[in-house]
């Protein structure tokens, strides 16, 4: 599409990923369901933070991370139906964004085979030098739609991965350093899934995720986390700030009937020293770019710097719905405490 380009850096995920000319916008391919759950997760956050203003209860009072909103990228709406209402009255969104071409054909109608284009922030936008792990949750990996075919494969790919042990995957992995790393207790085949770009990154790909194991999936996130070029006390706030998400969506997700299945946690951290000293090593849990009102009259030429150095999101809904009277999603709930585990080691 013009005025688009393709997204630079990606752990893990389809082909067909755009980014607008500013970096603010990430643009993908996607499908009914998937654009219904964002709707649904962002319409209800909405109701959820009116009725804890409106509120004398003060057990009712919202923190950042109660709500599964906090969770998930910021939602513009799609190329076809343009921004949504709430959307637009809730949320500060660029002239540029207002403006774009909403139809993906000629005659304005869709072809009966052309996906729809969901339109999300970006969440690599403003980082320089972005470290990303990309780790899908849960054991069970299709929903009652997936073909028989391939949710055969997708149980096969579980049963033989830490899916199925641990009810997560790392699916991916990109990291800022020159050079690849100790990688002595993985096997053989793994090592040959991890390469050098001409960048300065090292991409670890779904096949080297595929090798891991229980026994050595923890020295995995040691390298992400301390393979980097921060120093001891940087690398110990982003692993507390994670530690601490993980715990937080833990919390949040027992009180939402969902099923989430095949999505993905998405780490990112800012892995350039400077910036972590421009913000003297301050991390807020959560990124309030988009909500706060006094950057109206910035020089607009000026680099944007995300107000967070490291953010924890969750992505990847085209299998996900919400499941009234079903309780929580013990499916992903498992992986995010296993998770929890494996952090709680390298603290």
């Amino acid at each position: 599409m013009e005025g688009f380009t393709k997204l630079e850096h990606q752990a893990a995920g389809h082909d067909g990923i755009l980014v607008d000319e500013s970096g603010t916008l990430f643009i993908k391919p996607s499908t009914a369901q998937e654009i219904e759950f964002y709707t649904q997760v962002h319409d209800l956050g909405l109701e959820e933070e009116e009725a804890a203003e409106n509120s004398t209860d003060q057990e009712k009072f919202l923190q950042e991370g109660d709500r599964l909103v906090d969770y998930i990228p910021v939602f513009f709406g799609t190329l076809e139906s343009g921004i949504t209402k709430k959307v637009e009255e809730t949320t500060q969104i660029s002239d540029d964004l207002k403006q774009l071409d909403i139809k993906n054909t000629q005659d304005g109608k869709k072809s009966n085979d052309e996906k729809p284009y969901l339109v999300i922030k970006n969440l690599l936008h403003g980082y320089k030098n972005p470290s990303i792990i990309d780790i899908k949750l849960g054991a069970v990996l299709h929903d009652e739609r997936t073909p028989d075919e391939k949710k055969e494969r997708l149980q096969n790919v579980s049963k033989s991965t830490t899916s199925g042990s641990l009810n997560y995957r790392v699916c991916g992995q990109k990291l800022y350093h020159e050079h690849i790393p100790d990688l002595s207790k993985f096997s053989e085949k793994s090592r040959e899934h991890v390469t050098k770009t001409d960048d300065g990154y090292l991409i670890f790909d779904k096949w080297f995720g595929r090798e891991l194991t229980p026994d050595n999936v923890v020295e995995n996130f040691k390298i992400y986390f301390r393979h980097n070029k921060l120093s001891k006390d940087q690398q110990d706030i982003l692993l507390r700030n994670f530690y601490t998400r993980l715990q937080l969506l833990y919390n949040c997700l027992l009180s939402y009937e969902v099923r989430i299945r095949s999505g993905s946690l998405l780490f990112i951290y800012e892995n350039d020293p400077k910036r972590w000293e421009e913000l003297d090593n301050i991390d807020p849990l959560f990124d309030q770019d988009l909500t706060d009102e006094d950057d109206e009259e910035d020089d607009e030429d000026e680099e944007y710097k995300p107000s967070s150095l490291s953010s924890m999101t969750l992505i990847d809904f085209a299998h996900s719905k919400f499941t009234p009277g079903k309780g929580p999603d013990e499916n992903i709930i498992q992986g995010i405490e296993n998770l929890i585990d494996a952090l709680d080691q390298l603290l």
